[in-house]
């Protein structure tokens, strides 16, 4: 009978507690926030979080959907398009993933792109795929891991790369054969 009356206290005073607890309310729009934190550490990411750090780092975007999902089209510095999707998201339909997949539009074939010049072209390059589709065009694609702890300044500097050797790729492509070498990275 004790426990009983001690529980039934219990209750009620957590009750009594809920009701002077204002209530949060919800953003009026359905924009994602900026990052707050570039340093902020976290643990797989949202598209509405990858979409605040596009936004964020300046570049051109449109936030599109697609057979598999929302997803953003993003413009490198350089001009070339890609799209930013997520993957390995769980399959409780949560938002959070824990990969983020980068892969380029087709470019403008050459006869240098042959299966033995993108493989030439992936052995100096890291992070990044070049690949050559069966139709004859290709494209460059990079998936990242973003389980365990990655922070928006991270991402921002994984775009960046991604950029860069988006560049080396269309310069391949045209013919110019400068030596592709990494990016400097903090």
């Amino acid at each position: 009978m004790r426990r009983l009356i001690l529980t039934l206290a219990f209750v009620a005073a957590t009750a009594a507690a809920h009701a002077q607890t204002p209530a949060i309310p919800l953003p009026e729009s359905n924009e994602p926030p900026p990052p707050a934190d570039s340093t902020k550490v976290m643990d797989g990411v949202t598209i509405a979080e990858v979409e605040a750090i596009v936004r964020a780092a300046g570049y051109e975007y449109q936030s599109l959907t697609g057979s598999y999902g929302p997803y953003l089209e993003v413009k490198s510095k350089d001009g070339y398009k890609f799209e930013v999707s997520l993957a390995d998201c769980p399959e409780s339909g949560e938002a959070r993933c824990g990969s983020v997949n980068f892969l380029s539009y087709s470019f403008n074939e050459t006869p240098k792109v042959t299966l033995k010049g993108v493989n030439d072209w992936n052995n100096k390059a890291w992070g990044v795929r070049g690949m050559l589709y069966k139709d004859g065009t290709s494209g460059v694609s990079m998936n990242l891991g973003v389980n365990g702890g990655v922070t928006a300044a991270w991402l921002v500097n994984r775009l960046g790369n991604f950029g860069y050797w988006l560049t080396s790729f269309g310069d391949f492509v045209a013919g110019v054969t400068a030596p592709a070498t990494p990016p400097a990275t903090p």
